[in-house]
């Protein structure tokens, strides 16, 4: 039986012709139409810097294959953020790595940066408890 590579759930529970006569079929229609995809981005300051987050997916089923969803769409991130000159350090968030830094291990890295920081992630976090000095 195959399964969906972002729900997981059964790619033939629905037969039509949308899917009976794909040879490559991975994914349901239905759940990358319900992708919406980000296009902006946010700013806040962060000790000395500016830090800029640009996200791909606002809100995600938490049953989604995050992996997969990586592996498909971070080129998006990368394309759209790869030529700009407005920052020099490029920061792929993932949820509970980062996390670990604590708030003067933040501040290191960022004095490091001589301009913004750029943080991307695949789906919106909230950086404000992020960045929390008593996290």
């Amino acid at each position: 039986m195959s399964k969906c590579k972002i729900c997981n759930k059964d790619l033939y529970e629905k037969i039509s012709f949308d899917n009976i006569f794909k040879s490559n079929y991975t994914v349901h229609t239905n759940c990358v139409k319900n992708l919406i995809i980000n296009n902006d981005r946010e700013a806040f300051p962060f000790d000395e810097k500016l830090i800029y987050y640009d996200y791909l997916f606002f809100e995600l089923n938490p049953s989604f294959n995050i992996d997969y969803l990586e592996f498909e769409y971070m080129h998006i991130l990368l394309e759209r953020n790869m030529l700009n000159k407005d920052w020099s350090i490029i920061i792929l968030y993932e949820k509970g790595l980062f996390d670990r830094f604590n708030f003067s291990d933040k501040q290191i890295l960022f004095s490091l940066s001589h301009l913004a920081v750029l943080i991307i992630s695949i789906q919106y976090f909230r950086m404000e408890t992020v960045f929390n000095e008593n996290n």
